[in-house]
């Protein structure tokens, strides 16, 4: 599955917006920074773009937006490790865990103590 990913950057400055750059007729800032966002990426990740494109925000505003296509699995990033194999494995042998807003290690002491964390036996 490839990803395609649609900005709006009309909430940044001229100077460091490519949508913005392109809506004042500075088409070549624009290029510019296009290149400079493609440059951040590994080149093998992208599939097409970064490219102007129009856009409708939520709210309705139609402004100018940039897409960038990325391939599902960049050759650099490594996902998990999720959750550990051991309760004695720690944070770096496992993902987090949202609970009442915040963010908990789901660590071995985690999952060992689950049942005190959601008051359940």
């Amino acid at each position: 599955m490839i990803k395609r990913i649609a900005i709006c950057l009309t909430l940044l400055s001229i100077a460091t917006c490519p949508a913005a750059a392109h809506k004042h007729g500075q088409a070549s800032d624009a290029a510019s920074a296009l290149e400079k966002l493609k440059s951040a990426f590994e080149a093998g990740a992208i599939v097409a773009g970064p490219t102007l494109v129009d856009c409708t925000l939520s709210g309705g505003t139609e402004t100018t937006c940039f897409s960038i296509t990325f391939k599902p699995d960049p050759t650099g990033f490594k996902t998990g490790p999720w959750c550990p194999r051991q309760i004695t494995d720690g944070p770096d042998k496992s993902g987090i865990w949202l609970h009442d807003g915040k963010v908990v290690d789901a660590d071995g002491t985690f999952v060992r103590n689950l049942k005190t964390f959601y008051k359940d036996d």
